[in-house]
C-alpha cells in the first residue's frame, strides 16, 4: 500500500522464483533506504523469475553505492522510480546494476545517479524501453561484454555526459562473461530522444567503445554527438568498434561535443547512411582519426557514409523539446528502409529520420 517506508540497513532478496513484488492498485509505496550498503536492494544470483513494479525506491545516503543490484536472472522492473535523494552527495555509483542475464527495465524514471541511472556489465538478454533518465551524471551504459540488448523509446535529458553508452571502459576480472572479445556486441538502439540544456563536452551522446555488430538507428540527438571509440581494459584499451550501422539519426550539436567523432581504427565495417546532422553554436564538427572537418570536407574525403545531409531538422518546437518534425522539414521521408534483421516503418515511400515518424 501506498506509504514511506523507512529502511535502515538494505534489503536482501535469496531464493526466491516465481514472485512479484507489486504496488496496490493505485497506490505508490516509497522504500526510503538510508543505509550504506553497496546495494540498498539487492537481488542475489539465486534469484530467478521475479517482478519489481510501481515502487519508488530511493537511496538516501551519503554512502557510495547502488539503488539496486541484479544478480538474478529473468528479473523485471516496470513503472518504479529508481532514484538518488535530494540533500545528499554520493560519489559513486548506479541506479540499478545488472550483473545477470534476462532482464527487462521498462516504463521507469531514473534520477540523481552519480554515475549510470543503468550499467550492465557482461550480460546477455536485456531489455531497456519507455523510460525516462535524467539529471544524472550517465543514462544507460552496457560492457564488459554484454550482448543481445535492446535499447528503445527511451527520453534522456539533463545529462552530464553520454545518454547511451555502447561498451567503455572494463577491466579483466569482470569482463566476457558471454564469449565476446567484443565491449558490447549485437547491440539495438533506436528510436530514443536524448537532449541536452548544457551541451558542452560531454564525450558523445551516444558513444560506441569497443562495440561489435551493433545498430543505432532513427534516435534524435540534440546538444552532442556521435562518438565511435576504442574501449577494453582502462589501463591499456584495444578493443575497437567494429561492423557497425547508424542509420536515420538526427545529430543536432549545440556545443562543443562534435557532430560526429570516429578514432583512429573504429571505422572497420563502418555503415553509416541517411543520417541528418545540423549545428548552431560551438566548435567542431567532424572528428575523423584526430582531425577536424566541416560537413563539405568530410563528405568529400570519408565514403563510410552514404546519403547523409547537413539540413536543419525542423522540429516542431525546439524550445519546448518537442522534436517531431514540421512537414517542411528534409527528414520527412528522408530515411533508409532496414532491412529485415532489423525493423521496417513507414510507407513503401520511405521512413522519417529521427525517432518520430510523421502521420
Amino acid at each position: 500500500m501506498g506509504d514511506k517506508f523507512v529502511v535502515p540497513s538494505s534489503l536482501e532478496i535469496e531464493r526466491v522464483t516465481d514472485i512479484s513484488i507489486k504496488a496496490h492498485s493505485g497506490q505508490r509505496p516509497v522504500i526510503w533506504f538510508t543505509g550504506s550498503h553497496e546495494y540498498s536492494l539487492q537481488i542475489g544470483q539465486s534469484v530467478r523469475r521475479i517482478s519489481v513494479e510501481g515502487l519508488d525506491l530511493v537511496r538516501a545516503t551519503n554512502a557510495p553505492g547502488n539503488v539496486v543490484g541484479i544478480g538474478g536472472r529473468d528479473v523485471a522492473f516496470r513503472r518504479c522510480l529508481v532514484c538518488f535523494a535530494d540533500g545528499f552527495s554520493p560519489q559513486k555509483y548506479d541506479g540499478i546494476k545488472i550483473l545477470s542475464d534476462y532482464i527487462v527495465i521498462e516504463d521507469c524514471e531514473f534520477f540523481g545517479a552519480p554515475n549510470q541511472c543503468i550499467d550492465a556489465v557482461g550480460h546477455k538478454e536485456i531489455l531497456i524501453r519507455n523510460n525516462k533518465l535524467h539529471n544524472s551524471s550517465m543514462g544507460v551504459v552496457v560492457k564488459g561484454g554484454c550482448r543481445d540488448v535492446l535499447i528503445e523509446n527511451n527520453l534522456f535529458y539533463n545529462l552530464r555526459y553520454t545518454g547511451i553508452g555502447l561498451g567503455g571502459f572494463t577491466g579483466p576480472m569482470w569482463h566476457n562473461h558471454n564469449n565476446t572479445e567484443a565491449e558490447v556486441e549485437n547491440a539495438i538502439v533506436r528510436r530514443n530522444v536524448i537532449y541536452y540544456d548544457k551541451p558542452y563536452n560531454i564525450g558523445g551522446g551516444i558513444w560506441l567503445k569497443g562495440a561489435k555488430n551493433c545498430s543505432v538507428y532513427n534516435n534524435t540527438l540534440y546538444g552532442a554527438g556521435i562518438h565511435i571509440r576504442t574501449g577494453g581494459d582502462p589501463q591499456m584499451p584495444s578493443r575497437f568498434s567494429t561492423n557497425n550501422e547508424i542509420l536515420n539519426n538526427i545529430i543536432f550539436r549545440t556545443g562543443n561535443d562534435g557532430i560526429l567523432v570516429v578514432d583512429n581504427g573504429n571505422s572497420d565495417n563502418l555503415r553509416m547512411r541517411n543520417n541528418m546532422y545540423w549545428k548552431t553554436a560551438g566548435a567542431g564538427d567532424f572528428k575523423i582519426d584526430g582531425i577536424w572537418y566541416n560537413f563539405q570536407e568530410y563528405a568529400t574525403h570519408f565514403h563510410f557514409d552514404i546519403d547523409s545531409i547537413f539540413s536543419d531538422p525542423r522540429f516542431v518546437n525546439e524550445r519546448a523539446r518537442d522534436f517531431r518534425l514540421r512537414p517542411d522539414s528534409l527528414g520527412i521521408r528522408g530515411g533508409v528502409r532496414l532491412n529485415a534483421s532489423a525493423e521496417s516503418r513507414g510507407s513503401d515511400s520511405g521512413v522519417d529520420i529521427g525517432a518520430f515518424e510523421s502521420q
